[in-house]
């Protein structure tokens, strides 16, 4: 089947060639471009769709065709984006693989700015989330603060407190790998207060866990048992989370 869809591709994206190539005219060639930027995308080869847009918009340009340009520049940006939001999947795809990380990193960065440009804050936020989460597990720990603070601005001005919790939490478990025990708990406990009014009793757990570490680690003995228990009686298995748990966004 699998070869039916390749062969099937491979025709239709010769044809379009073909018709690029034959076109004598400017105006069929950027007609020629652009028919065979929409088949490229449609196949799912995202940059060489993008690429041919762009051209297709020049030739319309130089030519005085205001309206074919605009719409081969806005082919083009749509294009852009979906490439970058493709690119954006395979980097999570590849946070569970610790060699891979620097691949990851360099992908997430390099996508932000097109979702910068397009406008999109959530893809901007989740991207900082997601770039946070590699820093951290790269050591790049004040980096990770920063991408992290730049994430909870964007989803607190959309009103996405679970997000902004996420954030929180995470925040804490980065800065108690720092040493910063008294601001880890401030974040853990905001944390902890929003996953509770969202009912999301598996992330308050968490939030108990990462805290019972902070104490641990500041020398409350104490505090850190009332925690583990609250953590254990809300299901969580403290075994199996580690010493401390962050978290991606897909």
């Amino acid at each position: 089947m699998r070869s039916v869809e390749v062969e099937a591709e491979t025709a239709d994206l010769a044809a379009r060639r073909a018709e690029v190539a034959a076109s004598a005219r400017p105006a069929d060639r950027a007609r020629g471009l652009a028919r065979l930027a929409l088949a490229l995308r449609a196949h799912g080869r995202f940059a060489e769709a993008a690429d041919h847009a762009a051209a297709a918009g020049r030739i319309f340009a130089r030519l005085g065709a205001t309206e074919p340009a605009a719409m081969c520049r806005r082919l083009e940006d749509e294009t852009r984006l979906a490439k970058a939001r493709a690119d954006h999947d395979r980097a999570i795809a590849l946070l569970g693989d610790a060699r891979s990380l620097p691949t990851a990193l360099q992908v997430l960065r390099d996508v932000r700015p097109v979702f910068v440009r397009a406008r999109i804050p959530e893809a901007v936020a989740t991207c900082a989330f997601n770039l946070a989460y590699v820093l951290q597990s790269l050591g790049c720990l004040d980096d990770a603060v920063e991408e992290l603070q730049q994430a909870r601005s964007i989803f607190a001005s959309l009103g996405r407190e679970e997000d902004v919790a996420g954030c929180n939490q995470n925040l804490g478990v980065v800065l108690t790998e720092m040493g910063r025990y008294a601001e880890a708990e401030q974040q853990l406990r905001s944390a902890r207060a929003r996953f509770a009014a969202a009912n999301q009793v598996q992330f308050v757990a968490q939030c108990d866990a990462n805290l019972a570490l902070v104490h641990r680690r500041w020398g409350d003995g104490r505090r850190a048992q009332e925690h583990e228990e609250l953590a254990r009686r809300q299901g969580l298995d403290l075994a199996r989370l580690g010493p401390a748990s962050s978290s991606f966004s897909r």
